[in-house]
C-alpha cells in the first residue's frame, strides 16, 4: 500500500517551491497569444502555463525558458520513433485524421503533463480509472469497469477491467494504479498534479491484482470526474526509474506505452506527433488507422493547410473567422467554452488602495460596453460574462446581480463617492488622482487590443488608467511569483467540474490563482460545502450563491466567455466535436473520415 500523510505545512511558507507544481496543475491563460494552444478558449492562448483540472486557460507553447523550478521535460529536436506493433508500417494508404495547431506539448507522460494540449493528447495514449463522457460531461468507466463507495464517501474501491492491457500486451493491474499515484504523490517527482492529489488523497492500495482502493481525506464530490481520470502509467516499464529522474526520462517524449485507443508511434519535434490505432483496445478500437497532430509554424500556414486539406480539423482564433469562413468545403463550428477573460483587481492594500472601495470597482464594471467588446474582438463568438460560471458548465445559472453598460451610472457612483473631475479631466479626491496601471501580455496582439479598449473605456469616465505591456514570461512571473500589479488582464480556463476554489478561495491566495488576495468567509464556506455535496442540484445552488457574492464584491471584473471555434474539413463533416471533446479528445476514436 502507498499511503501519503496529509502535509501539516503551508506550501507557500514551509516549502515555497512546491507552489510551482500546484500552479502547473492548472491551465492558465493570462493573456493569450493568438490561436496557438487554443485549449478551450477563444484561441487567445498563452504560452503554456501549466495545466490541471480547474486549469487556468491554455496558452501557446512558451518558447522562453521556464521560470526556475518549473517542470520541463527535454524533447530532442530529431524525431524519435518506436515501433509498438513490431511493424509500424500500415501500408501505402493508411486512413488518417490530422489535427492542426500552433502549440506543441512538452510531454505526454500523464504524471508530468503541465499544459492543456499535453493533457489532451496524452489522453489518446493513456487511460484513467474513469473518463469524462464527451456528450454528458459525467464520469464513465474506463480502466475501471465499476466501483463502490463507502458510506461516508471517503473510500472508493475500483475493479480493473479483466480485458485491459498495455500496448505491449501486458495486463493492467491494480498495482499499476498504486504505482502511478505513488509517483504523483512523491514530491521528488515534481508532478504538476502533486498538490491537487495530496490535498485530497491519503492512501492508494492495491488489494489484489484487479482491485484498488483510493482513500480520501474527506468527501470530495468531483473525485470521479477529476483525479480518477488521471492517466495510469505502467509499473513494469517505469519501476526502476527513480522519481527525481522521471522528468529527464524519454517516457512520454520518445517512447510511451499506455492503454488508450491510440499507440504512440513517433514525434518529430516542431512538426508532428503520430499515433496509431490500438486494434486491441478494450473499449473501442478506432475506426481509422492513424491520428496525427501537426504543428503549424504560424496562423497563415495553418490556414493554408486547412484549405489544402492537409489538416482535417483545428481550433482557430476568432480573428481568423472571416478567413476560414471564406474557404470552400470547410465548416466552422462555434460552441460555448470554459474560459473566462477578466480583469483581476489588486485588493492587497500593501500594494495599492485604489480598489478598496466597492464603489470604485462597481464604476469600473458599469463603464464597460462588453457587448461592443464581443463584436470588436470575438466577431460575436463570445458571451458577455454576466456571471462567473462558464456557459458550457452544467452549473451555469443566470445571475441576479447584473452590470449592463451604463457609463452615466458609473459617473454618478464616482461623483457620490467624492471622486470629482479635476481641470485635467481626471477624477481625484483629497488631492489624490483616481489612477492605476493595467498589466497585459504584449506578446499577443489580441490582448493588446483588449487592454487598449479597457483603458479607453475607463478614461471616458475620468479614470486615469494606463497599460503596461510585458512579455508573457514577465507576466507569468507576476502570476507565479511576485503578484505585483494594480490590475491584471487575465484568462482562466475552468475545469469541466465547476469547482471555483482556485480563483475565489482565500486558501488560493498563495498557492493558486486568487491573484488579487480576495477574502470572503461566505465564499470559502460555500466552496467547501460544494466539494462535499454529492447532489448536483445542491452543488449548482452553492455555486450560484458564490457567483452572486463575487459579483457583488467584484474582486475581478468578468469580461467575456469566448466561444471555441473549430474548423472542420470535408472529410469530417459528419463528426461533430463537443466542448468536452476539445478538453480530452474523448470520442475521437469513433470518428470516421469520409
Amino acid at each position: 500500500m502507498f499511503a501519503f500523510p496529509r502535509p501539516d505545512f503551508t506550501i507557500s511558507r514551509s516549502a515555497p517551491w512546491l507552489a510551482i507544481p500546484l500552479l502547473l496543475a492548472f491551465s492558465l491563460l493570462v493573456s493569450g497569444c493568438s490561436i496557438p494552444g487554443f485549449s478551450d478558449d477563444d484561441g487567445l492562448s498563452e504560452p503554456s502555463a501549466p495545466s490541471e483540472q480547474s486549469e487556468p486557460v491554455s496558452e501557446p507553447a512558451d518558447t522562453e525558458s521556464p521560470p526556475p523550478g518549473e517542470l520541463q521535460q527535454q524533447v530532442p529536436d530529431e524525431a524519435f520513433q518506436i515501433d509498438t506493433n513490431g511493424d509500424a508500417d500500415l501500408g501505402p494508404e493508411p486512413v488518417e485524421i490530422v489535427e492542426g495547431g500552433l502549440q506543441e506539448p512538452r510531454t505526454l507522460n500523464p504524471v508530468l503533463v503541465d499544459d492543456p494540449l499535453a493533457e489532451e493528447l496524452s489522453g489518446l495514449v493513456f487511460s484513467g480509472l474513469t473518463r469524462i463522457d464527451p456528450d454528458t460531461g459525467d464520469a464513465a468507466p474506463d480502466l475501471a469497469e465499476d466501483w463502490e463507495v463507502n458510506e461516508d464517501e471517503t473510500a472508493y474501491s475500483f475493479t480493473i477491467r479483466e480485458d485491459a492491457t498495455w500496448h505491449d500486451g501486458q495486463p493492467v493491474t491494480a498495482q499499476d494504479v498504486e504505482f502511478t499515484f505513488e509517483l504523483i504523490m512523491d514530491f521528488r517527482t515534481r508532478s504538476p498534479r502533486y498538490s491537487r492529489v495530496v490535498e485530497r488523497i491519503t492512501a492508494v492500495e492495491a488489494l489484489d491484482t484487479r482491485t484498488v482502493e483510493v482513500r480520501l481525506i474527506s468527501p470530495y464530490s468531483p473525485f470521479l470526474s477529476t483525479i480518477a481520470t488521471f492517466g495510469i502509467v505502467p509499473q513494469h516499464i517505469l519501476m526502476n526509474v527513480q522519481p527525481d529522474e522521471l522528468v529527464a526520462h524519454p517516457f512520454g517524449v520518445s517512447s510511451a506505452v499506455g492503454t488508450g485507443p491510440f499507440e504512440f508511434a513517433f514525434w518529430t519535434r516542431g512538426d508532428q506527433i503520430v499515433f496509431e490505432a490500438n486494434r486491441q483496445h478494450f473499449r473501442q478500437s478506432p475506426q481509422f488507422d492513424r491520428y496525427i497532430y501537426r504543428v503549424a509554424p504560424d496562423a497563415e500556414t495553418l490556414l493554408e493547410q486547412i484549405d489544402q486539406q492537409m489538416i482535417d480539423w483545428a481550433r482557430i482564433d476568432p480573428a481568423l473567422y472571416d478567413d476560414v469562413d471564406a474557404l470552400s468545403d470547410v465548416e466552422l463550428v462555434s460552441m460555448p467554452g470554459y474560459e473566462m477573460i477578466s480583469v483581476v483587481l489588486q485588493l492587497d492594500i500593501g500594494q495599492t488602495a485604489t480598489f478598496q472601495e466597492a464603489d470604485v470597482r462597481r464604476a469600473l464594471m458599469y463603464a464597460l460596453d462588453r457587448d461592443a467588446l464581443v463584436e470588436q474582438v470575438w466577431r460575436g463568438h463570445a458571451d458577455v460574462a454576466h456571471g462567473t460560471v462558464p456557459p458550457a458548465s452544467w452549473a451555469a445559472t443566470e445571475p441576479q446581480t447584473l452590470y449592463d453598460y451604463d457609463s452615466e451610472q458609473a459617473r454618478q457612483i464616482l461623483d457620490n463617492a467624492g471622486w470629482g473631475v479635476g481641470e485635467d479631466g481626471i477624477r481625484q479626491r483629497d488631492g489624490q488622482p483616481l489612477q492605476f496601471d493595467l498589466v497585459a501580455n504584449g506578446d499577443n496582439q489580441v490582448r493588446r487590443e483588449i487592454a487598449e479598449w479597457l483603458v479607453e473605456q475607463w478614461r471616458e469616465i475620468g479614470i486615469d488608467a494606463s497599460v503596461t505591456f510585458e512579455t508573457w514570461g514577465d507576466v507569468r512571473d507576476r502570476i507565479t511569483n511576485t503578484r505585483e500589479f494594480d490590475a491584471l488582464l487575465f484568462g482562466y480556463r475552468w475545469d469541466i467540474d465547476p469547482d471555483q476554489h482556485p480563483v475565489w478561495s482565500s486558501d488560493s491566495i498563495s498557492n493558486a490563482f486568487n491573484l488579487g488576495s480576495y477574502v470572503n468567509e461566505d465564499v470559502d464556506r460555500l466552496l467547501d460545502t460544494a466539494l462535499t455535496n454529492v447532489d448536483q442540484n445542491s452543488r449548482r445552488n452553492n455555486y450560484a450563491e458564490v457567483q452572486e457574492i463575487v459579483l457583488q464584491d467584484l474582486p475581478a471584473l468578468p469580461l467575456v466567455f469566448p466561444n471555441q471555434l473549430v474548423a472542420i474539413g470535408p472529410r469530417l463533416h459528419d463528426n461533430d466535436p463537443t466542448a468536452i471533446l476539445l478538453r480530452n479528445r474523448g470520442n475521437v476514436a469513433s470518428w470516421m473520415p469520409e
